[in-house]
């Protein structure tokens, strides 16, 4: 066991050193003293529990068939978290392309609107052409 509740070696030690200039050498004997006590006792109720648990797993399952069913369900369980992740990713990349092909629009429609249209040449009026011939 490498941490207990998962303070490590070094941060026990800084616990320790802390405790030991507040409350003083004597008390934190004492105080030392319970919480190793505590912690085998705890450790010992949990190994008991552990080992409760498994004979009960090895009294109920004589063919193995529980065991292989458990380590299916754990199987399942790691699939089911890898298609979830591959949803959330794939989610997550639909969701910026979006976003881009937003952006995208907003800049082509922001260029289209500060640029006015060229103004169409309208042509001249058509000039009254003269016809020469016989007036009769």
């Amino acid at each position: 066991m490498d941490s207990f509740f998962g303070i490590g070696a070094s941060e026990l030690v800084m616990i320790l050193i802390l405790a030991g200039l507040v409350m003083g050498p004597r008390q934190i004997r004492r105080v030392a003293r319970q919480l190793g006590y505590w912690s085998v006792r705890f450790r010992g109720i949990y190994q008991a529990f552990l080992s409760q648990i498994n004979s009960e797993l090895d009294a109920l399952d004589d063919g193995g068939e529980l065991r292989g069913a458990l380590d299916e369900v754990r199987t399942i369980g790691k699939e089911v978290n890898q298609t979830r992740n591959d949803l959330v990713s794939g989610a997550a990349s639909m969701l910026d392309e979006s976003k881009n092909m937003i952006r995208e629009t907003e800049d082509e429609v922001k260029v289209t609107l500060s640029d006015p249209p060229p103004k169409a040449s309208v042509p001249a009026p058509p000039r009254p052409v003269e016809v020469k011939g016989d007036a009769s």
